[in-house]
Order: structure tokens, then sequence, then C-alpha cells
């Protein structure tokens, strides 16, 4: 599993994702629309965080 965070009030990346997304035959693929921050999201030892979309920007693009 993969999960790819994007801006989704871009539509270059709206489409490519959606490009992705038809290729993922097996679900391996979570997309995680990431403008309408701030987003919580859980780090691998269990704890929420909270995202705003700069930081999002700066720090991740993926995470497996």
């Amino acid at each position: 599993m993969i999960t790819i965070f994007y801006d989704g009030n871009c539509p270059m990346c709206s489409a490519e994702m959606n490009h992705l997304k038809k290729f993922d035959v097996d679900n391996e693929i979570h997309l995680v629309n990431i403008y309408p921050l701030p987003i919580r999201m859980q780090d691998f030892s269990g704890n929420l965080h909270d995202f705003s979309q700069e930081e999002e920007f700066k720090y991740s693009h993926s995470m497996l």
C-alpha cells in the first residue's frame, strides 16, 4: 500500500492522480487530497497530527 498526497485544487494534479488510479487494479494506492487542510493523519506510532498545506507540501509527497 502506498499513500500519495496531492493538491486536489490543481487540475493537472487531479488528472494525474485519476490517470494513475486507473492502473491500480489491486487497490494498492490510497490518494489523499490535501487541499482542504488542515488534515489529521496518523503516524507510524499511532499518534495523530494536524498538517497545514504548507507543511504537507514541504515534508511529504507519499508514504509507504
